[in-house]
């Protein structure tokens, strides 16, 4: 009996003995390693016959290779020795969540949030452990991600006309484009970018280039169904009334080469454009962009937006006389038709006048 209690005393001190020692031990970091990774992919679309542009995106692969910089959202472990009662992780001075049922003694799983900065010569560009024995720090720096271009607006415009665009990462830009033209920076922040629309563009996407990549747009600017450019587009005819139209008009132009001058012979003349093609799809539309001279004595007078003969449903438009002015016209202030046979562009104030129109098409 003496004897077993001697063993058991024996027992509980060295099973003590260890646990102190196990507890009490300060925190080590051997290496970060990967867990998976988000792989950038290049993707090269054809912008023209002569040119393309080069996008990156992004895929998680499996994948466990020592580390010293990691990518926002993707899941990396901490190898080391005594991690098992760790309460705290921070990487760039910034506290993270951490799965603790997940810890072992020699493995943390974790995942860099979206609330980390990336490294810049400002961050700590450490990653911190602190457990109930002690802190560790490793170095470890965050690449900036690729930019998320999440909107723009306008969503079409003339050549020097300003774009805002929205999103995240757009930090220490190097560039923008429109298709394979190279757009002026007016200015930009983390998450808005000011440029001015360049020359010659009609339908394009934006492309934001960071040091984290080179990003799409996921609309293009500009026009999705055009109607008039310099002239009428493929399948479109002239059926107006009471008034002559110059399609090869030189001045004023608002963009390009030409606009229509319109000269209504009497009130009420229409400017009729019909789609002599198959039906366009205006399903994915939301608007009619249309741009307007107003010529003398029009100032105030007004012309109607007619589209598909729904006389039901139209938009009246205020000129300006003088100079040229832009509207959007929203679908479903015309019907909220779902394709498109017809455009009228009618004179509603019952003068004859003469008005200019230009780059009119759906966004």
């Amino acid at each position: 009996m003496k004897n077993t209690i001697v063993f058991t005393l024996l027992m509980l001190f060295v099973f003590a003995s260890c646990k102190k020692e196990e507890d009490s031990s300060a925190p080590v970091i051997t290496r970060i390693r990967t867990l998976s990774k988000t792989d950038t992919v290049t993707v090269t679309k054809q912008v023209t016959l002569d040119s393309s542009v080069t996008t990156t995106s992004s895929m998680v692969v499996a994948a466990d290779s020592t580390i010293t910089s990691g990518s926002i959202s993707n899941q990396y472990g901490i190898v080391g020795q005594h991690l098992k009662t760790t309460m705290k992780i921070y990487i760039n001075g910034v506290s993270i969540y951490f799965n603790p049922t997940l810890v072992t003694d020699e493995l943390i799983i974790f995942t860099i949030p979206t609330t980390v900065s990336y490294s810049t010569s400002t961050t700590t560009n450490k990653i911190t452990v602190v457990t109930m024995h002690g802190s560790v720090d490793y170095d470890f720096t965050v690449a900036q991600p690729a930019a998320v271009i999440s909107s723009f607006t306008p969503a079409a415009g003339d050549a020097g006309t300003e774009v805002t665009i929205t999103g995240t990462y757009f930090d220490n830009l190097t560039g923008v484009k429109f298709g394979d033209v190279t757009a002026e920076i007016v200015s930009s922040t983390s998450t808005q970018i000011v440029v001015k629309v360049p020359d010659g563009i009609v339908q394009e996407y934006i492309y934001v280039t960071t040091p984290g990549g080179t990003s799409s747009s996921a609309t293009k600017f500009g026009f999705q169904h055009i109607i008039y450019d310099d002239a009428l587009a493929a399948n479109w005819a002239d059926w107006s009334w009471s008034v002559n139209n110059d399609f090869a008009n030189t001045s004023p132009v608002k963009r390009g080469t030409y606009s229509i001058k319109a000269a209504f012979t009497s009130g009420w003349g229409g400017v009729s454009l019909a789609n002599t093609g198959s039906a366009k799809d205006l399903s994915s539309c939301t608007a009619l962009k249309i741009s307007i001279y107003g010529g003398a004595d029009t100032d105030g007078n007004t012309v109607n937006i007619v589209v598909n003969s729904d006389y039901s449903n139209v938009k009246t438009l205020t000129l300006t006389a003088g100079k040229w002015t832009d509207y959007t016209v929203l679908l479903t202030e015309v019907g909220s038709p779902t394709t498109l046979t017809s455009l009228v562009i009618q004179e509603s104030s019952g003068t004859a006048e003469t008005i200019y129109l230009d780059d009119i098409g759906f966004l």
